[in-house]
């Protein structure tokens, strides 16, 4: 009978030690509610650049234009090329009429010598001009300032004279050339950007008939007002989009600021050098982002983590002991996304930049976020130990 009684005992606490581990388990395990402080995400606060940006439509642009002329008045008997064609150097652009130019050659030649004649004269007389008023001063009849504007004279009307002739000669010497070769050759290969001339039609001299822009050396055009011009300098990183090209930017270097306005626009030219073997093409659209204002090596932190209260700002920045710090600031440049700091951080902070609104000083807090990177559980900060549930406890209570 005792026997009996002892087994039953013995199975009673076998049950009871079961249903114990049982409610142990069933315990909650630790959650956020564990974990004390305010959820924050942080940056470390780095020094760096900033910039305000201004965007700009603009153009691609030969570093070198070429305009052609016709060596003469003359009729154009062909013309070989067309706006957009690419041309090397010496090719034929147009061709004069060798019997226009035979025309006009004995004009030339006519008037070069009646030029010749009048100057002759010219000097002939003021040469005798010179001995008259030298005979005159050996007897007295005539002064030295007198004989000194003589040869004055003298020298003026050989100087013309040179001058006069010395065209007439080199109009005649085009002449000649032109008549053994009547085209008219490119001086540089490039793009034509402008036809003028037209078959049939006179070319005019000195007149511009054929222009082309040097293709190997591309440049960004855009014009800018007056108000942006005390912000940028030569030398001065920009960034620029080729739409036809590519969507990505690239960074160039401002190479020349125009020193005067443009007479029809009222506005300075401000031109990039662009590189050739990327594809970009004379004529097509650009669009140029300047960064004013920039200043380098200075606190920049994001806009969102400044806090203002009239004229006084503070951020929030994680202590070691794990708890939010309240630091007067200074703010100077922003960008809306970035601001300068001029006061009140050096680089280093652990920068509370978001969750920063509901914190004040010296308020505990939890990184859940580090420099974008997500902090594992593990890392944040646990409640007092008295504060946690004890599951072995509340296991043995069941």
């Amino acid at each position: 009978m005792n026997c009996k009684r002892t087994l039953a005992g013995v199975l009673a606490l076998s049950l009871l030690l079961l249903g114990g581990c049982g409610k142990a388990e069933e315990a909650p395990a630790d959650d956020d509610s564990t974990v004390k402080g305010t959820a924050v995400e942080t940056q470390t606060v780095a020094r760096g650049e900033i910039y305000n940006e201004s965007e700009l439509s603009g153009r691609v642009i030969a570093s070198r234009e070429v305009a052609v002329a016709s060596p003469l008045p003359s009729k154009v008997l062909s013309v070989k090329v067309k706006v957009g064609d690419t041309v090397s150097k010496d090719q034929v652009l147009f061709t004069l009429d060798p019997k226009d130019i035979t025309k006009n050659y004995q004009p030339l030649l006519d008037n070069y010598n009646r030029t010749k004649t009048l100057m002759d004269e010219s000097i002939r007389q003021a040469q005798k001009n010179v001995d008259d008023t030298q005979a005159l001063l050996e007897i007295g009849a005539a002064s030295q300032s007198q004989l000194d504007q003589a040869k004055l004279a003298l020298l003026q009307q050989q100087t013309t004279a040179e001058t006069q002739l010395s065209q007439l000669d080199e109009n005649i010497k085009d002449v000649n050339d032109t008549l053994k070769d009547t085209s008219v050759k490119a001086p540089i290969a490039g793009v034509v950007t402008a036809v003028n001339v037209v078959e049939n039609n006179n070319a005019g001299q000195g007149t511009p008939a054929v222009t082309i822009a040097e293709n190997q050396k591309p440049q960004v055009s855009v014009s800018v007002s007056e108000t942006l011009i005390p912000s940028i300098n030569v030398g001065d990183p920009v960034s620029i989009t080729v739409p036809a090209v590519s969507a990505n930017p690239f960074t160039a270097t401002i190479q020349s600021i125009s020193p005067t306005t443009n007479a029809q626009t009222q506005l300075y030219e401000v031109k990039m050098d662009v590189s050739a073997e990327a594809g970009y093409k004379v004529g097509m659209f650009a669009n140029v982002v300047f960064r004013m204002n920039r200043r380098t090596d200075v606190v920049v932190v994001p806009s969102e983590a400044v806090l203002t209260d009239g004229d006084t700002s503070w951020v929030f920045v994680v202590n070691g002991q794990g708890q939010a710090a309240k630091v007067p600031v200074t703010t100077g440049l922003t960008t809306g996304e970035t601001t300068e700091i001029v006061e009140g951080l050096g680089g280093g902070e652990q920068l509370i930049v978001k969750g920063q609104s509901y914190l004040s000083e010296g308020a505990d807090v939890r990184v859940v976020v580090r420099d974008g990177e997500e902090v594992p559980k593990a890392e944040a900060p646990k409640a007092d130990a008295a504060a946690a549930p004890d599951a072995e406890a509340a296991g043995t209570e069941g």
